[in-house]
C-alpha cells in the first residue's frame, strides 16, 4: 500500500514538473477609457465632474513572462503601458505598468486553453491640467503620479507548435491618481481602462 502511494505521488510530480516551464510574450491591442472624472475635495467642499477626451481609445502594448508550475497554475509578470490621451481640461500623457497577477488555465483539449488572471499593477501617469481648474489663471500644469490598483484579465491561447502559442485577452482596471494637492484641496482623476489584445507567448 505505501509502495502505491509513494508511486502515485511520484508520477504526479512528474506530470507537474513535465508541464511547467518559464514563458514569455508580448501583445499589442486597443485601450478604450471609460467613466473618466476628476475631483477636488478641501476641508470646506467636494466637487466632481465628468471629463470630456477628444479620442477615449488608444494604443495599447505590453511585454510579459512568467513561469507555469502545472498545467492549471502560472505567476506572470508584465510591463506594459496606453497612449496619451488628449483632452480639454485634462491631458493624460503616455501611461505605464508594471503588473504581478497569479494566472489560472484551464485546458480544453490538447492545443486551447482558457485563462484569468487577478492581480496588482504599479500605474504611472502624467497629466497637464488646465490652470483654470486649479487656479482660475490661463495656461496648464503638468504631474506626474503613481498608484497601486488591482488589474484583471481573461483570455484564451491556442497552441501553434509544442512551444509558441497565440493568445487573445482582455484586461480591466480602474486607478485613482492624486493629480494635484494645493493647501487642503486635493485633485484626483479617475477612468476604467478596457483593453482587448492579441499577442503571441513562447514556452521554453
Amino acid at each position: 500500500m505505501l509502495k502505491k502511494t509513494w508511486l502515485t505521488v511520484a508520477l504526479l510530480t512528474t506530470c507537474s514538473m513535465a508541464n511547467a516551464a518559464p514563458y514569455i510574450g508580448a501583445s499589442i491591442g486597443k485601450a478604450t477609457f471609460d467613466d473618466i472624472s476628476g475631483s477636488i475635495k478641501s476641508n470646506t467642499y467636494n466637487a466632481s465632474e465628468k471629463l470630456e477626451v477628444k479620442d477615449n481609445e488608444s494604443l495599447s502594448g505590453k511585454v510579459f513572462g512568467g513561469y507555469t508550475f502545472n498545467e492549471y497554475i502560472s505567476l506572470e509578470g508584465a510591463i506594459g503601458g496606453y497612449d496619451a490621451l488628449d483632452g480639454s481640461v485634462v491631458t493624460v500623457g503616455d501611461m505605464k505598468f508594471l503588473a504581478i497577477q497569479p494566472k489560472l488555465t484551464l485546458p480544453i483539449g490538447d492545443r486551447f486553453n482558457l485563462f484569468a488572471k487577478a492581480g496588482l499593477s504599479y500605474f504611472n501617469a502624467e497629466f497637464k491640467v488646465s490652470n483654470s481648474v486649479l487656479t482660475g489663471d490661463e495656461g496648464h500644469t503638468t504631474f506626474s503620479e503613481t498608484t497601486v490598483t488591482g488589474l484583471y484579465g481573461l483570455g484564451a491561447e491556442f497552441a501553434i507548435t509544442k512551444n509558441l502559442a497565440l493568445q487573445v485577452e482582455w484586461e480591466y482596471m480602474k486607478p485613482e491618481l492624486d493629480v494635484a494637492k494645493l493647501g487642503s484641496e486635493k485633485v484626483t482623476v479617475e477612468a476604467e481602462i478596457s483593453a482587448f489584445s492579441v499577442g503571441m507567448s513562447y514556452r521554453f
